[in-house]
């Protein structure tokens, strides 16, 4: 018997926004560009119609509307599971944990590399960018025989079979140089560090995973929940406190709440916190935000 297909897939997987929803289950959006707040809920939030899905174009109506319909909906759903059990151990041990205990093993960092990396890649702006546009594979024999072979049998264009191809690559861990691969190897290469607060909330974003260079040094931070937040950096500084959690001032907190500020509206439009509290002391008019240094404040 086949399953009913997933039209409405989220950007961001559910199970990362439950961990910043309120007792009720709603979460508290602030719109950057309409600067306007509005409560939602992890199913209702950030999603589109066949986000990862790949019309056919041109080809035999026989072969549906999409090429391997759900066929990366599915896969994401696979390790969402194991991405949340993982998150939900990191978190437990952060809240309980101490200076010198390791929060993760071996495996589970790698684990939590992927995650991130999944997180920071599904997004549909990044997949676009990774797109090539065609002229590598279609120089390749196997696109010559693949052409042929849908003329022989009456199937169209094989352009949309390569284009999905293209996105199922970008998550493909068996491929040594697929773009989550390379993303976690420069990931498990830095100092993890976990930070915890105190009473000032984290929040997130409709992009979670903030990349931000600063003196020649990488820094990736990663809120988990309101009161935690992973950061990577490959900062010489944090090898010591690699693997281990540590508690900041409530203005460094917020500190690091407004470095969602420096991107521009239209590329990190949603902010997104437990409450309406999360956002006492943050400005809400953009242009008030500077450039702001991590090093000198969290260490």
């Amino acid at each position: 018997m086949e399953t009913q297909a997933t039209v409405k897939e989220h950007v961001v997987p559910k199970f990362y926004w439950k961990k910043f929803s309120d007792d009720k289950g709603f979460l508290c959006v602030y719109d950057r560009i309409k600067q306007a707040f509005f409560p939602t809920t992890p199913d209702d939030f950030l999603y589109r119609k066949n986000a990862y899905e790949t019309k056919w174009e041109n080809a035999d109506e026989r072969w549906g509307d999409f090429v391997l319909h759900n066929h990366l909906e599915k896969e994401f759903g696979k390790r969402e599971n194991c991405f949340n059990a993982l998150l939900e151990k990191a978190l437990e041990r952060c809240v309980r944990g101490n200076n010198k205990e390791c929060i993760l093993d071996v495996s589970e960092k790698e684990l939590f590399a992927e995650m991130v990396s999944n997180i920071y890649l599904r997004n549909p702006d990044v997949m676009r960018a990774l797109f090539t546009d065609g002229s590598d594979y279609r120089t390749m024999e196997l696109y010559e025989g693949v052409t042929t072979l849908f003329d022989i049998c009456g199937w169209g264009s094989p352009e949309s079979l390569f284009e999905h191809a293209e996105k199922e690559g970008i998550f493909a861990l068996h491929m040594e140089d697929s773009p989550i691969r390379v993303m976690m190897r420069d990931l498990q290469k830095m100092s993890l560090t976990f930070y915890t607060t105190k009473k000032v909330r984290f929040m997130t974003s409709s992009k979670p995973v903030l990349i931000k260079s600063e003196k020649q040094r990488m820094y990736i931070v990663f809120p988990m929940s309101p009161h935690v937040v992973a950061l990577f950096t490959d900062n010489e500084r944090f090898a010591s406190i690699d693997n281990t959690t540590r508690e900041i001032e409530d203005s460094d907190a917020i500190r690091i709440n407004q470095l969602r500020f420096l991107s521009e509206p239209n590329e990190e439009q949603y902010l997104v916190a437990r409450d309406r509290h999360s956002f006492d002391g943050l400005p809400y008019v953009e242009s008030t935000i500077t450039n702001m240094a991590l090093e000198a404040h969290i260490i």
